[in-house]
């Protein structure tokens, strides 16, 4: 029975920045950031009427009246990634922006830019863990939208992205999503993320993240992904680097994704694998499990941000947290298929890359959305 796509409002203690008690550290920092960004403002006015002019769209119009600092938020210094120029940083706002418009009906994008929607969920118990997608907070600099995964309505990792021109990052493609956060909710709730993991097949918060953004670029028709590396990430200090090296470089190092002559990760999606064959005979099946796992990540995210696309109506899709049952011991040695003309002219040109086909789940054929509507307030 169709319902009402989900949306949840923004009212939890982990995506609330706690104001009075971080007001005096953080007014100074703001009032002493000003004179910069006045300064940038007046070398590039030119840019800044343009996106002026198209924010006077709605429902653009509606936040920027809420909120005066989204239209002024790509002149940091530090928007998205280290070592952007203002022209740079306006051109991925406006891209993504552009993006978001073409794509998603008037009420649906009213909505996307106020509450999270609820891409994927699954109950354990009496526990309820989701994939949500939202405006970026609580650093807006971090990129314009976030997926994040939440344990009860708590967020536990938070993977920001945005729809930029693939030239930003030296790629040959007209779009990319480019990640520039993928950092877990410090403090408290460590306890609560391995839960998690364990609950979904020992699937990391990174990976089923990227898989939920896999589904996303699938939906929309975008065949790369891009991230920033520890040292460009705009969070980066030298007394944290080691964390960030962790978090970022050898992340995407460990998944054999290479970087461009500009310094940021870059994939092609589907992400290539290791091929099972290289896989040990005891972890295979542990293997296909996870990797299955993460399949029916990416096609329910995939499914549901059509969903949006199109203005349908429609309940997240809620599974069991072990839904996914492994071949059986007799098939878990069995050779990988062999890769198809498609995928071979992917490994030709990124040739880095190794491939394995991830075990397969019966889902809906995911169709990019090409043709872009509106459904106009009125």
């Amino acid at each position: 029975m169709a319902a009402e796509l989900s949306f949840t409002t923004v009212a939890n203690k982990a995506d609330i920045v706690p104001t009075l008690d971080y007001a005096p550290e953080v007014a100074p920092l703001l009032w002493s950031k000003l004179p910069g960004v006045f300064w940038r403002l007046l070398i590039h006015l030119g840019t800044h009427m343009k996106v002026i002019r198209y924010l006077r769209r709605q429902p653009f119009a509606e936040t920027v009246q809420n909120n005066p600092k989204f239209a002024f938020k790509y002149l940091s210094p530090n928007y998205l990634a280290k070592g952007l120029s203002v022209t740079e940083g306006a051109a991925c706002f406006l891209h993504h922006y552009k993006r978001l418009y073409d794509t998603l009906p008037n009420r649906i994008l009213r909505q996307t830019l106020h509450w999270d929607s609820v891409l994927y969920q699954a109950a354990e118990g009496d526990n309820l863990l989701s994939l949500a997608m939202g405006m970026s907070r609580p650093n807006p600099n971090e990129g314009e939208m976030s997926l994040f995964l939440k344990w009860d309505g708590e967020i536990l990792f938070t993977l920001s992205f945005t729809i930029v021109p693939g030239k930003i990052v030296n790629s040959e493609s007209e779009e990319i999503l480019l990640i520039s956060r993928l950092q877990g909710t410090p403090g408290r709730l460590s306890d609560r993320l391995g839960l998690a993991v364990k609950t979904l097949h020992r699937v990391g918060p990174r990976r089923l993240l990227l898989a939920a953004l896999e589904g996303i670029a699938t939906a929309c028709g975008i065949t790369e992904i891009a991230s920033v590396s520890a040292k460009n990430q705009v969070s980066h200090c030298e007394e944290f680097d080691a964390i960030f090296k962790y978090g970022y470089d050898d992340f995407f190092t460990e998944m054999e994704i290479g970087r461009t002559s500009a310094g940021f990760f870059l994939t092609p999606v589907p992400i290539l694998e290791k091929p099972l064959s290289l896989i040990k005979s005891r972890h295979k099946l542990q293997t296909k499990r996870r990797r299955a796992f993460k399949q029916q990540i990416q096609s329910a995210c995939a499914e549901s941000f059509q969903r949006m696309c199109h203005g349908a109506a429609g309940a997240p899709l809620t599974f069991k947290a072990n839904l996914i049952q492994p071949e059986s011991e007799s098939q878990s040695g069995s050779e990988p298929a062999e890769p198809s003309e498609q995928e071979n002219e992917t490994l030709r040109q990124h040739p880095h890359l190794t491939h394995t086909r991830p075990m397969h789940v019966e889902e809906e054929t995911i169709q990019p959305v090409k043709d872009h509507w509106r459904v106009e307030a009125g």
